[in-house]
């Protein structure tokens, strides 16, 4: 079948400036959750990220560089639940069989009685997202939640690693980047980059 695009949308707090530089987080848990099914050859064959909204825009901005995706995923927080449902709303209007998907620690039972939103992933949604992927490829009907399934194991493929950010970092080269690494033991560790 032919290759079909997912659409992410990790918003950040806001864009921060500071000394006249624009700081933006990588979105790390967007960038997991991709990592860990895109390792598998048949998400390779038939899916592209097409993109990763990970600030702040005008909504008819996103949707002018939409071109019919297949799904939209979007993590949900706080900062950005009120935006994304939004947004959520307004592709679904477009593009009436895009699948879209909520999933981040904001989610609740509550987000299944939005119209526009086909299922809702809680806790870690790498193994969730690979069976959502899967079903929707396979044309198999999509449940409305995905139960809390923990990732086992550290043996996760990395973001930084797989590539995920590259086209972020380089199509936007003004932005200083902070990231978030993980080690095998779980502890986190912030980083800012300098890189412009």
């Amino acid at each position: 079948s032919s290759v079909t695009g997912v659409q992410t949308c990790a918003l950040p707090i806001c864009g921060v400036e500071y000394r006249k530089e624009t700081n933006y987080w990588l979105p790390y848990s967007v960038g997991c959750v991709w990592s860990y099914c895109y390792q598998y050859q048949d998400i390779k064959e038939n899916y592209e990220l097409k993109d990763i909204i990970f600030k702040r825009e005008p909504h008819q901005n996103i949707l002018d560089r939409l071109d019919n995706p297949k799904i939209a995923a979007f993590s949900c927080y706080q900062w950005n639940r009120n935006y994304s449902l939004h947004l959520a709303e307004s592709i679904k209007k477009l593009y009436p069989d895009c699948i879209v998907v909520f999933g981040g620690p904001e989610v609740t039972i509550d987000f299944t009685l939005y119209d526009f939103i086909d299922t809702v992933i809680f806790a870690e949604g790498e193994y969730s997202m690979l069976d959502l992927l899967r079903k929707v490829n396979n044309n198999e009907s999509v449940p409305e939640t995905y139960t809390k399934q923990r990732v086992e194991g550290n043996n996760l493929p990395s973001p930084y690693a797989t590539g995920v950010f590259d086209f972020l970092i380089k199509n936007n080269p003004r932005v200083k980047w902070a990231t978030s690494l993980e080690t095998k033991d779980r502890k986190s560790t912030r980083l800012n980059s300098s890189h412009t």
